[in-house]
Parts: C-alpha cells; sequence; structure tokens
C-alpha cells in the first residue's frame, strides 16, 4: 500500500468498522491519524497489534473496549507518539511499552493494565479512573519510570506489583492517587513534593531512596489503616522525610521522633557490598537477585552492569572481589562446571584465608552442589575445583530452587528470600 494513503485507510478502516483487528506495525514517522475538527472518530471492540508503532500522532480518538496486545514473538512498543484528547474506555493494555511518549489531555475510563512500562513519557492532565458500569479498574506489574507528569488523576484503582520511580513532579503539576487501593508497589528515588496518596487501602508497597513532605500519607480512615499489613520504608526515606507520627504507623514505626532515631542510627549502621558470581546460563536469576539488592540500596557489583571495556577479564574479576565484602556465589550445575565462576571463588578464597574472615555467602537455585563427586570432576580442574566445592559446602547455602521463572521472582516468597539475604549482609 501507498505510504501517503496509509492514514486515509486507517480512518476509512475506523469509519467503516470492517474488522476487529488491525495490525499498526507498518506506521512510519510523521504519521498522524487525526480526526475531523467537529466530531471523534470511535473504534469499538477493537484489537489493536503491532511491534514497533514510531512517531505517530493519535488525536480525538475514542477507544471503546478495545485490546492493545503483543504478537506472537514481541510486545507493542509506542515511541515517540502522541495521544491527543484520546478517550481509552473500558481497554486492556498488556504487555505494552510506551517509550518518549505524550498523553495530554486523555482519560482512562476503566482500565486493564499488566507487565506495561511507561519510559520517558509525558503526561499533561491525564485522568485514570474506575468506570462504575465496569470492573476493569487494575494496574498491575506495570512500571512508570523518568518521566514527567503533570495534573495526573488516578481516581479508585486497584495499583499492584507496579513501579513509580525517578518521577518528575513539581509542586504545582500535581499527581494525585485518590480513593485508590495500593498494594505491593515500589516506590524509588522520588521526590513526593506534589505527589498526593489518599487511599482507601495502602499495604505492603515499598518506599526506597524517596522524600516525603507531611501530609503525603492522606488516611481516610486511620482504624483500617492500622489494621493493614505494614508497608516498607527505607532509613534514607525516613532521614529524609518530615512525615507525620500518623503516616509512620503504615509502616509499622510507631512511637516518638522515629526521624531522630533513624538519624543516629545511620551514621552507626552499614551494609557489606558484595560481588555477584553466577554463569551467564542463570543470568535471569542473578538479575533479579541484583535488581532487588540494588532497590534495597546494597550496593552490588554485577558483571553485565558493571564490567568496564578494555581490560582484562581476570583482572577485572580480581579487582573487584577484592574491593568488595563478601561474593554471593549462585550455585548451579551451570556455575559450578564454569572456569570464570571457580577463578571467582579462588579468589575469593585466597582473601578469605588472607583477612580471617567470611567472604563466601552462597545461595542453590539447584542441588548440583550437593550431588556433585570429586570423580565427575574432568581431571585438568579436579583439585582446584573440588577444593572451591569443599570450601563453599562449609557454609549454610540458601535454598532458591523454588524460584524459577519471572512470576516466581516477583512473588512474596522471593521478595522475602531478599529480606532474609539484606539482613544477613547487616555489618
Amino acid at each position: 500500500m501507498d505510504k501517503k494513503n496509509y492514514n486515509n485507510f486507517f480512518v476509512d478502516f475506523i469509519k467503516q468498522k470492517q474488522y476487529k483487528v488491525f495490525d499498526i506495525t507498518n506506521f512510519k514517522e510523521k504519521n498522524s491519524v487525526n480526526t475531523s475538527k467537529n466530531h471523534s472518530i470511535e473504534l469499538e471492540g477493537l484489537r489493536i497489534i503491532g511491534e514497533k508503532i514510531n512517531g505517530v500522532e493519535f488525536i480525538d480518538i475514542d477507544f471503546n473496549e478495545c485490546t492493545f496486545s503483543k504478537t506472537q514473538f514481541s510486545n507493542i512498543r509506542f515511541s515517540a507518539s502522541s495521544f491527543v484528547k484520546c478517550k481509552f474506555i473500558n481497554c486492556d493494555f498488556r504487555y505494552i511499552i510506551f517509550a518518549a511518549c505524550q498523553f495530554i489531555d486523555c482519560s482512562f475510563d476503566g482500565i486493564f493494565m499488566t507487565s506495561s512500562k511507561f519510559i520517558h513519557a509525558f503526561m499533561s492532565k491525564v485522568l485514570i479512573r474506575s468506570n462504575n458500569h465496569k470492573a476493569i479498574t487494575n494496574i498491575d506489574y506495570t512500571d512508570f519510570e523518568m518521566s514527567q507528569l503533570t495534573d495526573v488523576l488516578f481516581d479508585r484503582i486497584r495499583i499492584t506489583r507496579s513501579q513509580f520511580s525517578n518521577l518528575n513532579v513539581s509542586l504545582d503539576n500535581k499527581l494525585v492517587f485518590k480513593n485508590c487501593m495500593i498494594e505491593n508497589n515500589k516506590f524509588y528515588k522520588l521526590s513526593f513534593v506534589g505527589i498526593a496518596i489518599e487511599s482507601e487501602y495502602f499495604s505492603e508497597n515499598t518506599i526506597v531512596a524517596c522524600s516525603l513532605p507531611k501530609n503525603t500519607l492522606k488516611t481516610v480512615d486511620k482504624e483500617i489503616y492500622l489494621n493493614q499489613n505494614s508497608s516498607f520504608i527505607d532509613m534514607q526515606s525516613i532521614v529524609h522525610s518530615d512525615i507525620s507520627e500518623d503516616e509512620f504507623s503504615l509502616f509499622g514505626i510507631h512511637g516518638f521522633d522515629p526521624k531522630g532515631y533513624v538519624q543516629d542510627l545511620v551514621t552507626r549502621m552499614t551494609f557489606q557490598s558484595i560481588f555477584i558470581s553466577y554463569s551467564f546460563k542463570d543470568k535471569i536469576f542473578a538479575n533479579a537477585i541484583c535488581y532487588n539488592l540494588t532497590l534495597k540500596g546494597i550496593r552490588v557489583w554485577f558483571w553485565e552492569r558493571d564490567a568496564p571495556g578494555g581490560k582484562r577479564l581476570k583482572q577485572i574479576m580480581r579487582d573487584n572481589i577484592q574491593s568488595h565484602d563478601r561474593l554471593l556465589f549462585i550455585a548451579s550445575e551451570h556455575s559450578l562446571k564454569s572456569e570464570a565462576c571457580h577463578y571467582e571463588l579462588q579468589e575469593a578464597r585466597e582473601k578469605q584465608n588472607k583477612e580471617w574472615k567470611d567472604i563466601y555467602y552462597p545461595i542453590h537455585i539447584d542441588n548440583y552442589l550437593f550431588e556433585v563427586r570429586k570423580e565427575d570432576i574432568p581431571r585438568k580442574y579436579r583439585e582446584d575445583f573440588w577444593e572451591n566445592i569443599e570450601e563453599v559446602k562449609e557454609f549454610n547455602s540458601k535454598d532458591y530452587t523454588q524460584f524459577k521463572t519471572e512470576e516466581d521472582f516477583k512473588s512474596p516468597e522471593f521478595e522475602e528470600a531478599v529480606k532474609q539475604l539484606i539482613k544477613d549482609l547487616k555489618l
């Protein structure tokens, strides 16, 4: 199809309502889906699919009970696109990425959104609310990262297992959560100036590296709040916040002047830094561990993220094992057969012998550590590898064998395992 006629085809398609599925993969930069100035176009019951939608403007379009969904092979990714005066009514968003997109004067009336991301987005005059006629009011596993939000209201939405991080919200440009159910979310590196949470339910959320002014967390019913499971706030956030005793109670913190107590405490408490040793074949699990530890403020060295270019591999390993307190070894059949991992174990063992203090912190994701025999190891590596294995087995290895999928890494059990790991890393 001729590119210059593609937009006209899309508009005609919408007006005629000929199909239930529309693939917008072939949209190119500077395309615009616009309507006449007098009325908007309404889409109803449409499934919109695609892979990469780049530089498209959607203006005055009502998306009614539409589904935005990934293709068989990949997620939908909207890049540098704009939604202006658009309405999303009882729509379903799954596995969608909005990168550097704008939402201006838009509304979401009834929404189901899961496993999606808003990255470097700009939102202005956006209303996200439940629809009294439909029960599609969930936002789940959705991240809002490094975005600018101006006059955005979440109204009567259930928000779970999502992350809000590095958002730009000024004092005059409000981000308000009103009458929402907010459960098991992460708020990371945020200034809550300009942010107000007036929720009916605020439970098991995590606040890390944030600053909260007074009256950020406005309670609807204090007794209801006190009966909910406590949320988590890290020491850095406590020190940089000015919230009331009632607000501290949401985190299970009671008593006089908790901020002053923590200020004195953090001057004396530190956490051990860690070097993560793992096989690249186990990198999905290793990534999950690294992400969660970093989120909690632990200093972590992770090969795929931190290894510099232009240096010898063994020198990188040696230098960073020496500069970190513990070696977190992810024991598996893959790592126990890896020469690189055994080099890291040997370096840590030598440091341990030299400094007379514990360096190893093993966790296992399968049972190979306890099943491998010395005679199983090729003769070339047998003595050195077996010495490393015996040393690791002297330490109590924590069992992570139940965590295998991305869903497992989002489970409460995994969160609890990470909390225990952090507890063990206190000096």
